[in-house]
């Protein structure tokens, strides 16, 4: 099926009681995001095209807090779909126009897509944002996309929100080369404004191969200073390719659920209290040594 040439969003849903699922369709030349969803119980939006919309993807939960609650990951799905050529969304509200993508308080997986060619677009000068992707006080498994030759933005991949807990795995990025409106402005592939949390960026291929390079496509608490919170990106691959074996990954990387049927265990880091009255409900994985309080 095809959406073209709708004014507003092609799709809403708003408090829906049932899944929804979207597949197979093509999208193009679209005003505001592309595919609207507050508040959603569960989707999956997988192998779609978007071509020259004025936004893609917005994701609202009014309840923020329920981005500290931890359902599957795997019913909250965007994944094998191509975007092209799209531009920001400049009509929707305040609040979240000026993105690509922009999810606000919402868990999701995030995986396999294509986003090659996106424009900040003619209306470049309306908006403070000048992210292509937007994640605020979100849940994210971003993994094995293909994020290249996108252009006008200062940064690929924003973070903020103190709730966010967001894992960036074996992803292509190469942005580099980037033609700005304003050439002396830097940008970066990934910026963490979220000074409260920590960005598990490793294992990603950053459009270059020598350490010293690829810090500088993030900008996190090491570069910027105390506003921004850190980005952890050792070890990254150092050829494009997602497959690409690496040996020295630390003491705590753990993979993607992206192909397992259920949620992952929850993980439990090294040196974090366990409580005396805590209950643990399924299974868990221990990371080093744990202390029982």
């Amino acid at each position: 099926s095809m959406f073209d040439n709708c004014s507003d969003h092609a799709l809403s849903a708003i408090r829906l009681s049932k899944s929804l699922f979207i597949s197979d369709t093509t999208f193009k030349n679209n005003g505001k995001y592309t595919i609207n969803l507050e508040t959603p119980p569960s989707f999956e939006i997988r192998s779609n095209r978007f071509v020259n919309n004025q936004g893609v993807l917005s994701c609202k939960r009014h309840a923020i807090t329920a981005a500290i609650v931890d359902p599957k990951l795997n019913d909250y799905v965007f994944a094998e779909n191509d975007l092209n050529g799209n531009v920001v969304d400049y009509s929707s509200d305040p609040w979240s126009r000026g993105n690509v993508i922009y999810i606000h308080g919402c868990t999701m997986i995030i995986a396999n897509n294509t986003l090659k060619k996106m424009d900040r677009g003619p209306h470049l000068l309306k908006f403070s944002s000048s992210s292509m992707i937007n994640f605020f006080d979100a849940h994210i498994h971003m993994e094995r996309n293909t994020i290249l030759e996108n252009w006008g933005f200062q940064f690929i991949v924003n973070v903020g929100g103190s709730l966010s807990r967001v894992v960036i795995l074996r992803n292509i990025f190469a942005n580099r080369n980037i033609t700005s409106s304003t050439p002396s402005t830097p940008n970066y592939e990934v910026v963490n404004e979220a000074m409260e949390a920590e960005v598990d960026a490793r294992m990603n291929w950053w459009g270059c191969s020598l350490p010293e390079d690829v810090g500088k496509r993030i900008l996190d608490f090491v570069d910027g200073g105390e506003k921004y919170g850190v980005i952890e990106y050792w070890p990254f691959l150092t050829e494009a390719n997602m497959k690409q074996e690496v040996t020295d990954l630390g003491d705590d990387v753990v993979e993607s659920p992206v192909d397992q049927p259920d949620s992952p265990a929850k993980q439990i880091n090294k040196g974090e209290i366990i409580g005396q009255d805590e209950e643990w409900h399924g299974e868990r994985i221990l990371n080093g040594n744990v202390w029982i309080n």
